[in-house]
């Protein structure tokens, strides 16, 4: 189930990705190692804010300011919490963060900021308790001469890790 689900994860999100025009998505995708007992990658992706596809409308220091936090990566269980940290955003990505449909009594979201240079990001589930933890998996053919920050925002259902959102953490890692 999970290389099965982390596979579908990198299709979605390259998909996704390149749908919607924001970001890059390398060739040659690579995922975060999951390979370690009890680890499944979970979540589907919201959206992905990369600094340098924007100009002028103040997603460049927003993601660079979230990236550069305590906060990074945060984990958002209620409806009250995501929308304190998107009253904080510049207009453009508060009007994109009001259009998700996040139902907080049965999802909770993941944002984390990373340095996208053939970058891959994932929520990985330890299995057996509602520890999530934000994990980036590298392209290491690629190199970058100038490496922009990305913001992805993850929805994780809490019916996949059958905890109720108060069980949830999320293991504090350098990104």
């Amino acid at each position: 189930m999970g290389r099965t689900r982390g596979s579908a994860l990198v299709l979605t999100l390259a998909i996704a990705l390149a749908a919607c025009g924001e970001t890059a998505v390398p060739d040659d995708t690579s995922t975060p190692d999951t390979s370690e007992p009890g680890l499944f990658a979970i979540g589907q992706p919201l959206d992905i804010w990369t600094e340098i596809f924007t100009r002028g409308d103040g997603v460049d220091e927003a993601v660079t300011a979230f990236a550069d936090s305590s906060a990074n990566p945060t984990l958002f269980t209620d409806e009250d919490a995501w929308n304190q940290w998107l009253v904080t955003l510049p207009d453009t990505l508060k009007n994109k963060g009001n259009r998700f449909e996040v139902d907080f009594a049965a999802d909770a979201v993941v944002a984390g900021a990373y340095p996208d240079c053939g970058a891959t990001p994932a929520v990985i589930h330890h299995g057996g308790g509602g520890e999530l933890e934000f994990l980036v998996g590298y392209d290491q053919e690629i190199v970058c001469e100038m490496t922009p920050t990305s913001l992805a925002l993850f929805s994780v259902s809490l019916a996949d890790v059958d905890v109720a959102a108060d069980e949830l953490t999320l293991r504090d890692v350098e990104v």
